[in-house]
C-alpha cells in the first residue's frame, strides 16, 4: 500500500496574465465590437426618448447625452482634417443640452423644444457614426481627457447662450 498523503496548505494559484505594451497597442487599435457599439448608441437614444416622452425625465438623462456629445466632439476634434462641420453640428447639440439644463434649473422641467430637437438629432446621428468608426483607444483617450482637471465644461458656451 502506497503512502500517499495530501499536501496541506497548498492552494491553487492561477498564473497572472502578462500584459505587454504590444498587446495594449493592438487592443487600442481595434474598433468596438457590435455589442459595445449598440450599448453606447442605444443608451443615448433611450435617454433622448425618455426626455421627449417620459412625464418626469431625469437630469441624468440629459447629462448622459451631454457626455456622449462631448466624447464625440473630442474624437472628431482629434480626427479633424480641416472639416469643421462635424464639430459645428456637435456644438449645436451641446448648446441645446446646456440651454435645456439652464431652463430645467429655472422651471424644473427638462424638455427640449422643437427647434432644439431639430439640432440635437443630427448631433446624435453624428455621435452614432463616430462611435461606429472609433477605436477603443480613441474612446479611452477622449474619456480620459474629459476626466482630467484641465478640462473645463462648456461654461463659456453656457454664458454665451444664456
Amino acid at each position: 500500500m502506497s503512502n500517499k498523503t495530501k499536501r496541506s496548505g497548498k492552494k491553487y494559484q492561477p498564473r497572472p496574465i502578462k500584459y505587454s505594451a504590444i498587446n495594449a497597442v493592438l487592443v487600442a487599435q481595434h474598433p468596438l465590437d457590435a455589442t459595445q457599439q449598440s450599448e453606447l448608441i442605444d443608451g443615448t437614444r433611450a435617454d433622448l426618448y425618455r426626455i421627449r416622452f417620459d412625464p418626469k425625465p431625469l437630469k441624468d438623462d440629459l447629462m448622459t447625452i451631454k457626455v456622449a456629445l462631448e466624447v464625440a466632439a473630442q474624437i472628431a476634434d482629434r480626427q479633424s482634417t480641416g472639416g469643421e462641420s462635424a464639430l459645428d453640428v456637435i456644438e449645436d447639440g451641446l448648446r441645446c443640452v446646456l440651454v435645456c439644463k439652464a431652463r430645467g434649473a429655472l422651471t424644473g422641467s427638462i424638455r427640449f423644444t422643437g427647434d432644439e430637437l431639430q439640432l440635437i438629432e443630427p448631433a446624435l446621428d453624428l455621435h452614432d457614426a463616430i462611435i461606429q468608426l472609433a477605436t477603443c483607444g480613441q474612446i479611452r483617450a477622449a474619456t480620459k481627457f474629459l476626466k482630467t482637471m484641465e478640462y473645463q465644461p462648456s461654461f463659456e458656451l453656457a454664458k454665451r447662450v444664456a
